[in-house]
């Protein structure tokens, strides 16, 4: 583990920072892709690939986000693990380095003393093991499949599926936080709406003042 200065735990939220404004972006995708289909606007198998196409760039976003914010660790520098895209790949990875690497998401709290504490959310949300099971199964539908398997039928998208998935990545990210390597800082984000920034903020130790990156 590396000792991080200030400035270096603050560029390293940024850059996380950017990954969640593209999960972000690549949500409101899928959501107006539903809406579009819904007054008929896509063509039968357009949007179940907008969705599809989308779920498994919002899973590698959120695997290199990972990577880059534990930056802490000098093997996750490694050239090899800086070209890796894939997200089951990284995740593998990056559970040998840090176990405690992937975002928990959170309900900030402010006791009567002023202590802030970030208590987890037990509700259902994107687990790692979810994750990886969506980036294969978003795979399999981006192809057009074998001619032994190959259907040919165009069938509609599952609504009630897509608004599911969409439900868990944002139960997980709306309000998270990242425990760094160093036990003793984390990182706190809030996705926050289109149009406002995603809040990133740098805490050093549970409860004490909070630094704000943007």
């Amino acid at each position: 583990m590396t000792k991080l200065s200030v400035k270096e735990r603050e560029e390293i939220a940024m850059t996380y920072g950017n990954f969640m404004d593209e999960v972000r972006v690549r949500l409101r995708i899928v959501e107006t892709t539903l809406a579009l289909d819904e007054q008929g606007l896509i063509p039968a198998p357009g949007a179940s690939d907008l969705c599809s196409l989308q779920f498994r760039k919002i899973c590698e976003a959120i695997a290199v986000g990972c990577l880059a914010a534990h930056g802490d660790i000098p093997a996750a520098k490694s050239k090899n693990l800086g070209k890796m895209y894939r997200a089951d790949k990284l995740i593998k990875a990056l559970e040998k380095l840090h176990p405690d690497f992937y975002p928990i998401p959170c309900t900030m709290i402010t006791l009567a003393n002023g202590t802030v504490i970030n208590e987890p959310v037990k509700d259902r949300h994107l687990s790692k093991a979810v994750l990886i099971a969506l980036y294969f199964k978003m795979d399999e539908e981006m192809h057009v499949g074998g001619l032994d398997s190959r259907t040919h039928q165009f069938h509609p998208i599952n609504r009630p599926s897509i608004a599911g998935i969409v439900k868990l990545i944002r139960t997980l990210l709306s309000t998270h936080y990242i425990q760094f390597h160093d036990p003793d800082y984390r990182m706190i984000v809030n996705l926050n709406e289109i149009g406002k920034p995603v809040t990133m903020r740098l805490q050093f130790r549970a409860g004490t003042p909070e630094s704000y990156c943007r």
